[in-house]
């Protein structure tokens, strides 16, 4: 298995299970927590990770590079399902809690996709840099009706 040679750019946990980890050569490595052995190399990004989520069933990833695109991946079958090509360099990506919604944050603006529809349900623009994205399952609900809240 190859394994990434470049600076850690993102880490993200799956249960206690694995640890994915994303770095500047453009790869994923999916490590094993037991064993801390890297299962699965995926060649995800020309020019280096910027981010990586894992959704919520473990059957799912994506990923944001330098190359502006954003990469779905199928975990099972340990490759690409979809690329979709971004009009910039994304800094974060991020499932909602149930999967069925992810946002991706480029700069201070951040997009609200929907995988049902594979389109954006809402944009929202900070003004400034978006340091830090996570939702929270809450009683009240935004404008796309959906109960969640973000915080930066």
């Amino acid at each position: 298995n190859f394994i990434a040679s470049g600076t850690v750019t993102c880490l993200e946990f799956y249960h206690q299970a694995y640890l994915f980890s994303g770095s500047d050569d453009g790869t994923v490595c999916v490590w094993n927590t037991r064993t801390w052995k890297c299962e699965k190399t995926l060649k995800a990004h020309s020019g280096g990770v910027t981010a990586l989520s894992v959704h919520p069933s473990g059957k799912l990833a994506l990923t944001v590079g330098k190359d502006k695109s954003l990469k779905t991946w199928n975990l099972i079958k340990g490759r690409t399902a979809y690329v979709t090509n971004i009009k910039a360099v994304a800094d974060k990506v991020k499932w909602t809690p149930e999967g069925t919604f992810y946002a991706v944050v480029i700069k201070n603006f951040v997009n609200i996709y929907e995988v049902k529809s594979a389109g954006i349900a809402y944009t929202a623009d900070f003004k400034q840099g978006v340091n830090t994205i996570c939702f929270i399952k809450s009683s009240y609900s935004f404008s796309i009706n959906h109960h969640w809240l973000w915080m930066r």
